[in-house]
């Protein structure tokens, strides 16, 4: 026990979602984010509707191949994270490619599990939208899409968010993404 390592961690990061706060309003009637997964969907219902009643083209999530992974594995593995439990069967709180393929070879999950199958319809939410070729993308394209208010919002780190509030000609706000709770009646 003497002979592990401890470390201070000198750098501490943490994902949000930044938005345009006078877009928020404009769309939404409130530059306050969402609270609660419900709020979210509807705010992406909103960012639909303005864009047919003006015939804008107001992305909702910048995206690229950096920051769509992070957004995307969040709300599937929030779907998932019981099935992680039933498949991790060392506990190291960590399922490695090699657990999940096994499990599917020894039948313990297929596409036809309800978590699964509503991880890929969040999945296919949020990505319909995400920038067009998102992955395609760099992480700079994401951050210049957004600051040049073609986007609602991004997902980045908080390495960002000095950055962002230095290049944006608007108020950003930032807040954590609301995901489903237990209590959810569909997901």
């Amino acid at each position: 026990r003497d002979s592990n390592y401890f470390g201070i961690p000198t750098t501490i990061l943490t994902f949000r979602v930044y938005y345009n706060a006078e877009l928020m309003e404009r769309i939404w009637g409130s530059s306050e984010p969402p609270e609660t997964f419900e709020e979210l969907m509807d705010l992406l219902a909103a960012v639909d509707s303005y864009n047919e009643e003006t015939e804008s083209q107001i992305i909702a999530f910048a995206g690229s191949k950096a920051n769509a992974p992070t957004l995307l594995d969040l709300v599937f593995g929030n779907q998932t994270q019981k099935l992680k439990t039933q498949l991790e069967p060392t506990n190291e709180l960590e399922v490695h490619g090699i657990d999940v393929e096994v499990a599917y070879l020894n039948n313990l999950w297929d596409l036809d599990n309800s978590e699964i199958r509503s991880g890929l319809e969040i999945v296919k939410v949020f990505a319909d939208r995400m920038s067009p070729g998102f992955l395609q993308l760099q992480r700079d394209d994401a951050l210049l899409s957004f600051v040049q208010e073609k986007a609602l919002m991004v997902v980045s780190g908080s390495y960002d968010a000095q950055s962002i509030r230095l290049q944006a000609p608007f108020d950003i706000g930032a807040f954590r993404l609301p995901l489903p709770t237990p209590k959810h009646r569909e997901y």
